[in-house]
């Protein structure tokens, strides 16, 4: 939906984030564009395999990474 903007889902760190996120949202309605890379946090990205399926499978099972 064009001109739809949002920001949401800080499990319980949004206290801590919400200045910074609002300083960001702001950049982004004024100017149409940020300075912070914000496209890691696209909603479109989990229209894309996940990123556990494309670990080895070596660090899923140890839980560590190597």
């Amino acid at each position: 939906m064009d001109g739809l903007f949002y920001a949401f889902g800080f499990c319980g760190h949004g206290f801590q984030l919400g200045p910074g996120v609002g300083d960001v949202m702001a950049e982004l309605l004024s100017t149409g564009g940020t300075s912070t890379a914000i496209s890691p946090f696209d909603i479109r990205r989990f229209t894309q395999p996940s990123m556990a399926a494309q670990l080895p499978t070596g660090l899923l099972s140890t839980g560590k990474l190597i």
